[in-house]
């Protein structure tokens, strides 16, 4: 397969929203498994997956945001779940929102997936679904987050506390919940839950076959957007999709087309707190934040939590503004109300003030500074690298 086949095969694979039965994220390697080291992949990385921008935007205007990826194994909004609990073997779940795995059968295998709960002034069960199925629609990398509630045999009333599993004890219902389901592929990781950090985007070479410029300062652009503040490197992830795997003698593996996706989203569509590290999913934090720190220099306003990761402050070329203004202006109104309604950002403040919050930001991205209809992003040097 050629390298515009297999990224003709990545579109039509973000298209179906990453939808693969196979492992996702295997434990982590003793003996590195790839034939090329980990920057070799990271170089090389495509982050934008939809291909032809024109065809990608024709695309979006079929999408059913409220339904979301058309999956044999996708999840009905609000569908009650009844599931058994499943014990975290190959690695701990981290993080700190409460989370455990839950597995039924489907086609004679165990069928084992995430369940975030919770509606905690910092829940993450909104922000991952509404995120998840905004970046699905805009054709970058994402996972597929469900709004449900879950009825989990042989969990503990509280499985973040007591991970331990309490075989038949049935508690109350996990509600409000999302499931999630992986962007399908094999992870890229020299260590567990390595991730990647903000600043290696400026590692990506499209000369080495990695997007170009405009697509990871589109990515960039997004985070502000959506207020993506908890970037820390594990938040992020590198895959192999499986049309990209590649199996050479001696079993080494090797990946034509890695991909670096955000790979969790609990914490979009809020803003920075002084209590807590993120207001996540709050309406008043999203509103108050502007896209733009320095809107005449493309400067956007999104800060981590944390240590800097690259995702400061980012500065943003003209081509990754315009790209991500041609996406956003890709959904309706009715696309970006159901992406809320399945975000259920209802429980969080009206559905149309999200919504107009929503195109207030979008506005902001396709026109920084509205005095001047013709302006252009100043040009963007090489970014320094740590």
């Amino acid at each position: 397969m050629s390298a515009t086949q297999v990224r003709r095969a990545i579109a039509l694979f973000a298209l179906i929203g990453g939808v693969v039965g196979c492992p996702t994220r295997p434990r982590g390697p003793r003996v590195w498994p790839w034939a090329e080291q980990r920057a070799s992949y990271i170089r090389a990385s495509a982050v934008w997956l939809g291909g032809d921008l024109s065809t990608w935007l024709r695309h979006m205007r079929t999408l059913d945001l409220a339904a979301g990826p058309s999956a044999p194994d996708g999840f009905a909004r609000g569908e009650l779940v009844r599931c058994d609990y499943a014990e975290p073997h190959e690695r701990p779940l981290g993080g700190n929102t409460p989370k455990f795995l839950c597995r039924r059968p489907r086609d004679g295998r165990w069928d084992t997936f995430k369940v975030k709960w919770g509606d905690a002034p910092d829940a993450e069960v909104y922000g991952d679904v509404a995120g998840s199925r905004l970046l699905w629609a805009l054709g970058f990398g994402a996972d597929r987050d469900y709004p449900v509630r879950v009825e989990c045999t042989g969990c503990a009333d509280d499985p973040w506390r007591d991970p331990a599993p309490h075989p038949g004890h049935i508690p109350a219902l996990f509600t409000p919940a999302s499931a999630e389901r992986q962007f399908a592929g094999e992870t890229i990781e020299e260590t567990p839950h390595q991730g990647w950090r903000w600043s290696e985007l400026g590692r990506v070479d499209s000369g080495a076959g990695g997007a170009p410029r405009a697509d990871t300062d589109a990515l960039r652009l997004l985070a502000a957007f959506i207020q993506h503040r908890d970037s820390k490197p594990d938040n992020q992830r590198l895959v192999c999709p499986p049309p990209a795997v590649v199996v050479e003698p001696g079993g080494t593996r090797n990946c034509r087309q890695p991909v670096m996706m955000i790979d969790d989203l609990g914490s979009a569509f809020g803003g920075p707190s002084l209590l807590l590290a993120t207001h996540k999913m709050q309406l008043d934090a999203w509103r108050e934040r502007p896209v733009w720190k320095d809107p005449a220099r493309c400067i956007a306003d999104v800060t981590t939590e944390r240590a800097r990761d690259g995702l400061d402050l980012p500065h943003i070329g003209e081509d990754g503004r315009r790209l991500l203004a041609r996406l956003l202006a890709g959904l309706d109104r009715s696309q970006v109300t159901a992406l809320f309604e399945m975000g259920r950002a209802g429980e969080r403040g009206d559905v149309s003030a999200w919504v107009a919050v929503f195109e207030e930001r979008r506005r902001e991205i396709e026109h920084p500074v509205p005095s001047d209809p013709g302006f252009r992003c100043p040009a963007v040097g090489a970014e320094a690298m740590p």
